[in-house]
């Protein structure tokens, strides 16, 4: 037979798994959430503003081209020069190894990025692969990014305006086919 206090025990650690179990989803659809409006933010002022209120305040991203802190203007830099050369961007992102502490997060995950050099030519881009480490915190219940690592592991063809290394490279003149 089972004992109040067993009871009580055991509905705790039910209450632990859940909430935990429901921290890695929100954290998984936080990172999906990144990935989908990074790419509608090429053409779209209202998802780009939603992608940077993804982040805290105090964020800090780093990506090849450079690093940024803080969470207002996040978007502008973030589709400067380096990243508005391209036409559009398609973002994939998998993987994700969450540990959770408290209300704080590491991720790790790796991406996959096509990068067009003109939308009417789907056959002629640039591709990169590599691995983000997130740091993630829970801010009022809700989870907000607060720092990105992005380190390039690999890139295919010509890129234009250094968003994997920093440098630019030229594209040759068939077009890198």
């Amino acid at each position: 037979m089972t004992t109040s206090m067993e009871l009580e025990k055991l509905v705790a650690q039910l209450q632990q798994t859940v909430q935990t179990l429901e921290d890695r989803e929100a954290i998984r659809t936080l990172l999906d959430h990144y990935t989908a409006l990074h790419d509608q933010a090429f053409t779209d002022l209202v998802a780009r503003q939603k992608w940077e209120n993804l982040f805290a305040e105090d964020a800090e991203v780093t990506y090849a081209f450079g690093t940024y802190s803080g969470r207002k203007g996040l978007g502008d830099w973030a589709w400067g020069p380096s990243v508005s050369t391209y036409a559009q961007c398609h973002l994939q992102s998998s993987n994700f190894d969450i540990s959770i502490e408290g209300n704080t997060s590491v991720v790790r995950s790796n991406c996959i990025t096509h990068w067009l050099y003109d939308r009417g030519v789907l056959d002629q881009h640039f591709d990169a692969g590599g691995v983000y480490q997130w740091k993630l915190i829970k801010e009022d219940r809700i989870w907000k990014i607060q720092k990105i690592d992005l380190k390039v592991a690999w890139t295919k063809g010509f890129d234009l305006a250094g968003v994997s290394k920093g440098e630019i490279s030229q594209l040759p003149p068939d077009g890198g086919n």
